[in-house]
């Protein structure tokens, strides 16, 4: 099943029986009987258990649907609804068992009907809501109880459990034969793609599979306490990769809280619809003079005029300015270079590679509150200067955009490789930065100076006490003697395996014991502690003899894990380093932490060190194997460092950039 989860146009809702609703209901909508809608509160159909409702559904305080909902959401999910896109009044509306015909009828306040069942017979004696969610008609007479009409022949954007689509009933596209989700969070299919949900194997609780409005296809599970849906799996980690989620002419600002943009010079559609995207302020003419907007990091996916040719950046301008269906042109640091015929799926973020370079009257004046401008003038003409858009400057839904001018694509490519050499040199002084400082970190002058407790085999037995541990002979079984090979790298091979419990897992061997420790280690350290819908879950190890194992789960269709989790997993790191223990072996105020989250560790840190003897604070916080050899302020300065990585709240932690900045200050300090 591939990622075009237009597996679905749908949502697949997992639920468990629950207790009757309370209150004045219908179980059954009697011939001739109607439902009006200003008794939508009182007047509705339940299914015999009490988990699905029927009637009138308000859509805003004047407009109403006929719907079926899950009743014991906080807020109700709707699974079905008749005539959609055909909402009807808040008086006068009727939904009524038609005495005559047999059928449901949806009637407006004017007696317009708006929807009906179409029943294939007359014969029809009450219509009633399942405990599945299907609202049917049945028969009276010789064929009393036979359904003659339900609500699951005709599906509108949910697919519940025991609904089948027939070979009739072209509703999707869909190569898959089968596909399923299980009440603990598994989803698999016949072509072997799949996932699972975060709280996997958690008993009891009601999940749903929804295709938002977004585009984006999501997991949710419903807390029983609250009534509320949690998200446990989506399919684009990043909504900025949604086709169309800003429409034309507009940018997709990735964050914590992706946001649209419209393109300099660009202009709302509809001021209340991003997929409708931006319209041009100016007007194109293809005789007159023109300039360039440059969008660093930004790529417009699609649309390309031509199939991706190396060319230097003057000719690739060149190409654009002479080609009147060229609106804009994208560069890669590759040499790669696309012209584009529309400016659709944009987005930008940091570290995105290549620019966008739109073109636009040489006479239209760019509205500065757009723009970040660094201009300088050389021998006449105007050059560019690129800057890196920060998190920041994401987050507040900015674009750091530059102009210049440019009159048939001459001298404008002189200045941006001068900007390219000038990044690539300062990114090659930050790695020596970065791997001179971490060599003196762990120097035996440094801070943390190496310790002869820590030998390996005494690692292997503390970090893997919180691991199923597996035999090397359980090991061989499940991968059927290492036969399916799945992936290899530097470090060790990576089998495909199934344990005795059926899980199908992911098993790699490491080659050398060696110089695989800190890599064995860190993974089950680091990787175990780490509660993350879009990372994998490590099920176990094995370290028998000379046999080091990883074994995790496997997943078809995985999630990378955000630039915000791996800095909080190195604020993790960070803390044991300091503290030269675990961090659930850490005694705060005399409570040992085995049994508390990180976040109480954190705020026993932030407490402690918010106290008026500070110096006290580090030192007992601090490795008691320095005996108080330590610089003081270093030390106080990564316990901050550490403490700021692990904010609960995703959007107050720092990124990795400003992490190095500041280890690079505890350095200078130090000196």
């Amino acid at each position: 099943m591939s990622t075009t989860c237009t597996l679905l146009l749908t949502t697949l809702v997992f639920l468990l029986p629950l207790p009757p609703l309370a209150g004045a209901a219908r179980a059954s909508l009697p011939r001739g009987a109607a439902i009006a809608v200003e008794d939508y509160a009182t007047d509705f159909l339940v299914s015999p258990d009490g988990t699905f409702a029927c009637g009138f559904y308000n859509v805003s305080p004047t407009v109403f649907s006929v719907s079926v909902w899950f009743a014991r959401a906080a807020a109700r999910t709707v699974v079905w609804t008749a005539a959609p896109a055909r909402p009807v009044h808040s008086t006068g509306a009727r939904l009524s068992l038609d005495r005559r015909a047999g059928a449901l009828v949806l009637t407006d306040f004017d007696g317009t009907v708006v929807w009906n069942s179409t029943s294939v017979t007359g014969d029809t004696a009450r219509a009633r809501l399942l405990d599945t969610g299907n609202l049917v008609l049945e028969g009276g007479g010789n064929g009393a109880g036979e359904m003659v009409w339900q609500s699951f022949d005709s599906p509108t954007d949910t697919l519940l459990p025991g609904q089948r689509f027939t070979a009739a009933r072209h509703l999707i596209y869909n190569f898959t034969r089968e596909a399923e989700l299980d009440v603990l969070g598994q989803f698999i299919s016949s072509d072997d793609a799949g996932f699972v949900a975060a709280d996997l194997a958690v008993t009891g609780v009601r999940r749903r599979l929804t295709l938002d409005a977004d585009g984006d296809l999501r997991l949710y599970s419903l807390d029983a306490m609250t009534g509320t849906w949690t998200v446990t799996w989506m399919a684009f980690a990043n909504p900025c990769t949604i086709h169309g989620v800003c429409g034309a002419n507009a940018v997709c600002l990735y964050g914590p809280s992706p946001a649209c943009v419209c393109a300099p010079g660009h202009e709302r559609a509809d001021a209340g619809d991003w997929t409708k995207g931006c319209l041009p302020a100016f007007r194109r003419d293809c005789s007159g003079k023109t300039k360039l907007v440059a969008l660093p990091h930004t790529d417009f996916w699609g649309y390309d005029l031509n199939d991706g040719e190396i060319l230097p950046f003057h000719e690739c301008a060149r190409r654009c300015h002479v080609t009147c269906a060229c609106v804009a042109f994208q560069h890669k640091q590759n040499m790669e270079c696309y012209l584009k015929s529309v400016l659709f799926n944009g987005r930008t973020f940091p570290g995105l590679p290549g620019t966008v370079y739109m073109k636009v009257p040489a006479d239209f004046a760019m509205p500065d509150e757009l723009l970040h401008v660094h201009q300088w003038r050389t021998h006449g003409g105007l050059a560019i200067d690129e800057e890196i858009p920060t998190c920041d400057s994401v987050a507040d839904a900015e674009l750091l955009l530059n102009v210049s001018a440019h009159d048939g694509g001459r001298d404008v490519g002189k200045a941006v490789w001068p900007y390219m050499y000038g990044f690539l040199s300062a990114l090659l002084i930050v790695e020596a930065v970065v791997i001179a400082f971490g060599c003196w970190l762990f120097s035996s002058r440094g801070l943390f100076r190496p310790s002869r407790v820590w030998a390996i085999e005494e690692g292997y037995k503390l970090i893997t006490n919180n691991f199923q541990r597996y035999t090397y002979s359980e090991i061989k079984r499940a991968t059927n003697n290492f036969t399916d090979v799945i992936g290899s790298g530097g470090s060790g091979v990576v089998y495909k395996g199934v344990l005795e419990d059926d899980r199908v897992v992911a098993v790699k061997v490491l080659r050398n014991v060696l110089q695989s420790e800190q890599e064995f280690q860190s993974e089950l350290s680091v990787i175990g502690r780490i509660y993350h819908m879009n990372l994998v879950r490590m099920w176990g190890c094995c370290s028998e003899g000379k046999h080091r194992i990883l074994v995790s789960e496997h997943i078809e269709n995985g999630l990378p894990i955000t630039e915000k989790n791996d800095v909080y997993s190195y604020g993790v790191v960070l803390l044991e380093l300091v503290k030269g223990v675990r961090i659930s072996e850490w005694v705060i105020h005399g409570v040992k932490l085995a049994d508390m989250d990180t976040r109480m560790v954190v705020k026993a840190i932030r407490e402690k060190m918010e106290t008026s003897d500070q110096e006290r604070c580090v030192k007992d916080l601090m490795d008691h194997r320095l005996n108080g050899e330590f610089n003081h302020a270093q030390a106080k300065a990564m316990l901050k460092i550490a403490v700021s990585c692990l904010e609960e709240d995703r959007g107050k932690r720092p990124n990795m950039s400003s992490v190095l900045q500041a280890l690079m200050s505890v350095e200078e300090e130090g000196r």
